[in-house]
This record gives structure tokens, sequence and C-alpha cells, in this order.
């Protein structure tokens, strides 16, 4: 089994928002050859990713990493709008 765990530091204000965004992602994967777990610590947004192999391994990191961009992206788009 391989593993990862990503830590990403962002704006304590959209943690909420980017974990009710992953965790959906978590509770039913596509496939089970990977697993992943979002929780936080501070205003760290931590994922852990177990697969099966390498490249399932990279395929979901990849998608989380995209995942939590988009939701960083909203975020930043909304708070825009609400400024305005």
């Amino acid at each position: 089994m391989k593993s990862a765990i990503i830590r990403i530091e962002i704006p304590e204000k959209f943690l909420n928002s980017a974990i009710l965004a992953l965790k959906p992602e978590c509770e039913s994967t596509p496939t089970e050859r990977c697993k992943a777990e979002v929780s936080t610590s501070n205003s760290t947004l931590i994922i852990i990713i177990k697969a099966l192999d390498t490249s399932s391994l990279r395929a979901a990191l990849n998608a989380y990493l995209r995942w939590v961009k988009a939701v960083l992206d909203s975020c930043v788009v909304v708070e825009q709008l609400k400024e305005k």
C-alpha cells in the first residue's frame, strides 16, 4: 500500500468550505484502488491518501489538488462579490 499526506495552509475562513466540498469525494470513491481522508488542524487542510499502487496514488493526488484549487478559487470569487 502506498500513501501520501498533503498539508495545505489556507485562510481559516475557507477551511469549512474546503472540508464540505471534499468530504463527499472521500466517502464515495469511484474505485476501490484508493481511499482518502480530510481533516483540519489550525489553518491547515490535511488530506491523507492511501492507494494500492503508485499510479492510483498519483491520480488521487492530482484529483484532490485540483479540487482544492477549485474550492479556493471559488471562495475567492465569492469573497470578491461580497465586497462589491
